[in-house]
């Protein structure tokens, strides 16, 4: 009856049912068949201080084929070995038919092996990631060094962003700008960045215009009707009013959002009260230490631009000095005309040192000029009153930028403006321009008035008149008679003696630097 259970048992495990439920129903069988062969082939037990024999893994074993089925007893064995998933009689039962607690441990891989270690579940890290990505959708971005909240954020982050993208790709000129800025001042208070961003705007809107036009201070003397005939100035109200709303907010302001108020003030010619004027340069002198060479003398432009001369006290224009002479190294081809310029309409001279230390870079960026910054620096100079051998302004340094105004204006031809403060500059620094200058000046006066409308304005004609009766050229006074005859001819010849302080007082420089440059 033994064997023929052991035989029934091969033919269940053989038999067509599915594989798992042969073993379950085979395993009883199986089991009490092999322990009583055991008894019978191999004789008691062994002793217990004897360890029990090691079989190999199971991929390692060999297979025991017997198809003749002669021996009864090899017939179970083989069976016990393939059906139970043993490896003989001795082989210990694998460790995925035990518990985890039985002690049994998985033998080695075979090192040919095709299948991939599990990979085991590791619970840290899996709680951190989902802990990160949990603070990151509470907090937005705004846990990481340095960057801002893309989406979500409080309510005033909402509205900052929304601010800043309204003026910053969907206000096409000033007046929309300013009106936008209004609008929100009106619910909240805004921020210093909001600021900033609102007033680049506006300076950039206003280069963005002059290189359309080429016209704000060229040949029209009154810029602002100009402007605003062009939709394009805000109007003087709405920016005072904007100033009275950054006012709460120049403790928060960087060096960069101060240059960006001043200077749009100065780009759109509006002056706003002195005591907003007042806080605003008083705050900013806190700033100059951490201001760059561009900020500051874009500034100094700004200020001169718009006259600030009595607001202006006598240690703020040192320490305006002062930093950008020590940031000597930093200089640039418009630091000299934008510094000078300002010095020019404050009428607050620099230090001899800073002023050494200006034209030596302008003469080093010299290749770099172009006409409106030439005469935008003999201008400055001559406004200061210096001469050429006063042991500051050399004649080769004016006859050097002479030449450089001469070569760039063979590609890009000056404007009246330029060419008539050229004029009057050389004049009153005591330098007469070689004759083929001056004949090249003359011919594009000539060229520009007869093609304008308009006859020469009082500031263009004041600053020729002194020129041309300073280099006694008859050509050029025979110019300005075709030109200003029945406008007032007799009495601009009247007023010549007088007529350098008037253009020297009037005349407005600040558009011929092209300030696109500096933001």
């Amino acid at each position: 009856m033994q064997r023929w259970a052991s035989v029934e048992g091969r033919q269940l495990v053989a038999g067509p049912l599915h594989p798992r439920l042969h073993s379950a129903l085979a395993a009883p069988q199986l089991a009490a068949s092999a322990a009583s062969t055991e008894e019978r082939q191999e004789g008691p037990a062994p002793p217990q201080d004897v360890p029990p024999p090691v079989s190999p893994p199971l991929d390692l074993q060999p297979t025991t084929s017997d198809s003749s089925g002669s021996s009864g007893s090899g017939a179970v064995e083989a069976g016990a070995g393939t059906g139970a998933g043993g490896g003989g009689p001795a082989a210990a039962p694998p460790s995925h038919q035990q518990g985890r607690g039985s002690g049994q441990r998985r033998g080695p891989r075979p090192p040919g092996g095709t299948s991939k270690p599990r990979r085991q579940w590791q619970g840290r890290p899996a709680q951190g990631h989902a802990q990160g990505k949990q603070r990151q959708r509470q907090h937005g971005e705004a846990g990481r060094e340095g960057g801002r909240p893309r989406q979500g954020g409080t309510y005033e982050q909402r509205q900052e962003r929304y601010l800043v993208m309204e003026i910053l790709h969907k206000k096409q000129n000033c007046r929309e700008v300013v009106e936008l800025v209004q609008r929100h001042a009106a619910r909240r208070q805004l921020s210093a960045r909001e600021l900033t961003m609102a007033c680049t705007r506006l300076g950039r809107l206003y280069a963005a215009l002059f290189k359309d036009t080429m016209r704000l201070g060229g040949d029209a003397d009154n810029n602002n009707e100009h402007c605003a005939a062009m939709e394009f100035h805000p109007g003087p109200q709405r920016l005072v009013t904007m100033v009275e709303v950054l006012l709460p907010q120049l403790s928060a302001f960087s060096p960069e959002s101060f240059c960006a108020v001043i200077f749009s003030l100065a780009c759109l010619r509006v002056r706003p009260d002195d005591a907003a004027l007042t806080a605003l340069l008083d705050a900013f002198e806190w700033q100059i230490p951490s201001s760059n060479n561009r900020q500051l003398v874009t500034v100094v432009w700004a200020i001169g631009a718009l006259s600030l001369g009595s607001l202006v006290t006598e240690r703020l224009w040192e320490r305006l000095g002062a930093a950008v002479l020590a940031q000597e190294e930093d200089f640039n081809f418009s630091s000299a005309p934008f510094f000078l310029f300002g010095a020019a309409r404050l009428q607050l001279p620099p230090t001899d040192e800073l002023m050494h230390a200006l034209l030596r870079k302008a003469r080093q960026f010299s290749d770099e000029l172009r006409t409106g910054d030439v005469s935008v620096i003999l201008w400055a100079l001559a406004r200061l009153g210096r001469k050429v051998g006063d042991g500051m302004v050399s004649r080769e340094f004016v006859e050097a930028m002479v030449a450089r105004y001469a070569a760039h204006n063979r590609t890009t031809p000056a404007t009246l403006r330029q060419v008539c403060a050229l004029l009057f500059s050389c004049a009153h620094l005591n330098h007469k321009p070689p004759p083929e200058v001056l004949a090249g000046c003359i011919a594009r006066i000539d060229e520009l008035a007869a093609a304008s409308s308009a006859a020469l304005s009082g500031t263009d004609a004041s600053m020729l008149l002194s020129a041309f009766e300073a280099f006694e050229s008859t050509e050029g006074l025979a110019l300005l008679k075709r030109h200003i005859m029945g406008n007032g001819a007799g009495a601009a010849s009247e007023e010549a003696p007088g007529g350098a302080e008037l253009a020297g007082d009037d005349l407005e420089m600040e558009d011929e630097l092209r300030p696109t440059m500096q933001l």
